[in-house]
């Protein structure tokens, strides 16, 4: 999983979600052809000016549920930062992504996903 960076990125690393390859149907053959769900093309993740002057830096981790059609459905904090404001910049912005939908069989389908969102003053 690529993860996604206060300071910013491209985001298009994939998310290793629960539920991938764990539905859908048989291609005639037993096996079960799945392709995780992915992050897509998202604009940088904001670090907050408050934040930053204070030298706050930290890791969120997001649970995401996603649609079948990339969208995203709930985003819940796993596992605060610590600082209520770098975990409210997480949560506020990774609910406007979009994601690469998981597949399985060939039909893409909802899947939930750990989003880990990381806060760091020397990062690129």
């Amino acid at each position: 999983m690529s993860p996604a960076s206060g300071t910013g990125t491209d985001n298009t690393g994939y998310g290793s979600g629960e539920n991938s390859g764990t539905n859908g149907g048989g291609g005639g053959d037993g096996i079960i052809r799945a392709t995780p769900l992915g992050y897509g093309e998202n604009p940088p993740m904001p670090y907050p000016r408050s934040a930053r002057r204070r030298g706050w830096e930290g890791e969120v981790l997001l649970k995401v549920d996603v649609s079948a059609h990339g969208r995203v459905l709930a985003v819940h904090i796993e596992q605060s930062s610590g600082y209520g404001i770098l975990d409210d910049t997480a949560l506020g912005a990774v609910s406007e992504w979009r994601f690469r939908p998981a597949r399985v069989n060939g039909s893409t389908r909802p899947d939930t996903v750990i989003v880990p969102i990381h806060f760091r003053l020397d990062a690129p």
